[in-house]
């Protein structure tokens, strides 16, 4: 009884110390972990989530979708809108996207332990049926590597038009950026992969709007 006692006493008092030394920030990064659903494949489109090419994953298993929906509610895509003058060809169009998957380039190569694998550009002239993206698509695979642990983790950033969005000359075309985030090892990321996501998007959304171009 008094063992019992002791480690009522131990575990309180453990608890106690936390609550008080631990940072705010530390606090909602421990709130987020224990809420974090498992499961260790995230993506900002759950209707047609990224496809990835080199790392060979399969599909986003269709019973997780409802809950990263649930867990993740701000784990969004990003909408940029890419001026069409009107004057410009359709030649002209397509590098103005192209823009876009410069920047997402870029922004992927500056961030830290990630390892760019592949850069498909299906806007490009002469893509078909030979390009890894559907026409139309862009696409850029990474690995990224944890910094405590070192697991290996694959991103994929897809850029495409809007459907529907067909912009006509003079006006802005809508390209909409999806990512996908798995992790190699583990049943749960412990949020991992929402939190890859969420910087991600964010530092490309300062980028692009250096750029000059309008992100919703």
């Amino acid at each position: 009884m008094r063992r019992l006692q002791t480690g009522l006493v131990i575990a309180l008092t453990t608890v106690g110390v936390i609550q008080v030394f631990l940072t705010k920030p530390a606090k909602m990064w421990l709130l987020q972990v224990a809420r974090a659903p498992v499961l260790n494949d995230v993506s900002t489109d759950l209707d047609d989530p990224p496809a990835f090419i080199v790392a060979r994953h399969g599909p986003l298993p269709e019973q997780w979708r409802p809950r990263i929906r649930a867990a993740y509610p701000d784990v969004k895509p990003l909408t940029v809108r890419v001026p069409t003058p009107a004057s410009a060809s359709e030649a002209a169009a397509a590098a103005g996207a192209g823009t876009i998957l410069d920047t997402v380039t870029a922004v992927a190569r500056a961030t830290p332990l990630w390892q760019v694998q592949k850069v498909v550009d299906g806007t490009a002239a002469g893509a078909g049926a030979e390009a890894e993206a559907a026409p139309g698509v862009m696409l850029l695979e990474a690995v990224a590597t944890t910094r405590l642990l070192k697991f290996r983790d694959d991103v994929v950033v897809r850029v495409r038009q809007e459907q529907g969005q067909q912009a006509e000359a003079g006006s802005a075309a809508a390209w909409r950026v999806d990512m996908r985030s798995k992790s190699r090892v583990g049943k749960g990321d412990l949020g991992a992969n929402a939190a890859r996501i969420r910087a991600f998007m964010e530092r490309l959304r300062q980028e692009l709007t250096l750029r000059g171009l309008t992100v919703e």
